[in-house]
């Protein structure tokens, strides 16, 4: 178990100025990780700092201020950036410490605008889809989220285009056997209110009066949803397989 912690600070070779706040295990260790490659690939204002220091043959300086009980770390750096802000230093720290990152209500709405604007018209590769849908696959969400969900998309409408994706995506789509039983299996037991009767015709010579649409176009191997959007005035279809279908009005 690790006792103690150390809060750092990096400063300016030529004028002293300490420019950033941070907390090691091992201070040697994660001064040499801060010159990294792949800790310099990320961008923001710590790392933009110190490579520019790196492209003129120069490196930070660290200092430790403080050696403090693991347990009292957070409280420290929290501490420490506030002092060296109250004074007027410029930080290139992110955060206030303890936790670290971005906070939400620190991101402009500018930043925002062009974070969309970066990531817009981009797609994923089937690969990144399975594996984001693996590590959400069978992960049930708390009550809290599923509510900010339901606010979220109140009111909302798809677009066009969303809808016609939608459409195309399951035109021409077969359920399986497996896929039938499920859905029988869970409208057992429920009792549907009778909304319309129909009249069926076949070839335009032979009609049916129909109180069950469901079980008519079971007997008579017909897609039950064809013959409703016949029934509905599909200006898309006039028959399905031989058959129409209009309401009792």
């Amino acid at each position: 178990m690790i006792e103690f912690a150390y809060i750092y600070v990096l400063t300016d070779p030529d004028t002293g100025d300490v420019r950033y706040v941070g907390k090691a295990d091992n201070p040697k260790d994660r001064y040499r990780k801060h010159m990294l490659p792949s800790a310099l690939a990320v961008t923001n204002h710590r790392t933009s700092w110190i490579k520019s220091l790196l492209a003129q043959g120069k490196k930070p300086v660290m200092i430790v201020v403080e050696q403090v009980q693991y347990h009292a770390w957070k409280e420290r750096e929290c501490f420490w950036i506030a002092f060296y802000r109250g004074l007027g230093v410029r930080l290139v720290n992110l955060a206030e410490g303890g936790s670290g990152g971005m906070r939400p209500e620190w991101v402009t709405a500018e930043t925002r605008k062009k974070q969309s604007l970066a990531q817009m018209g981009k797609v994923r590769d089937r690969d990144a889809i399975e594996r984001m849908a693996e590590k959400r696959r069978g992960v049930a969400r708390d009550a809290s989220t599923v509510l900010k969900m339901s606010l979220a998309h109140k009111g909302k409408k798809p677009s066009q285009q969303c809808i016609e994706a939608q459409r195309k995506a399951v035109t021409g789509r077969k359920h399986t056997e497996e896929e039938k039983k499920k859905r029988a299996a869970a409208h057992i037991g429920n009792s549907y209110r009778k909304i319309h009767d129909y009249i069926a015709i076949y070839k335009n010579c032979v009609a049916f009066e129909v109180e069950n649409l469901t079980k008519f176009c079971e007997e008579h191997g017909l897609d039950r949803a064809r013959m409703a959007e016949l029934a509905k005035g599909d200006p898309k279809r006039t028959q399905h397989k031989g058959w129409t279908c209009k309401l009792v009005k």
